[in-house]
């Protein structure tokens, strides 16, 4: 049984979703994020307003099974300017 995987979450703020409804302007900066990271999820989490999803991908860190997941600071999206 796998014991640990390695997994990411990458936490963007809701006002970007809602920016990307009405506009569809949005900057997104990769950093160095893997482009071929799996998608794993999304959720929404109440108590930040903000949209979580999860990847993962082999050049990310084990974690280990019932941990807390990182927090990836490499991708931004942002609001462009309307």
């Amino acid at each position: 049984m796998e014991k640990e995987r390695r997994y990411v979450l990458i936490v963007l703020d809701s006002d970007v979703f809602d920016n990307i409804i009405k506009s569809g302007k949005i900057t997104v900066e990769l950093n160095g994020f893997p482009k071929d990271a799996t998608f794993l999820g999304a959720r929404y989490d109440i108590r930040t307003d903000c949209i979580v999803l999860c990847y993962e991908h082999e050049s990310f860190d084990k974690v280990k099974l019932g941990s807390i997941i990182p927090i990836d600071q490499r991708v931004i999206l942002r609001k462009d300017d309307c």
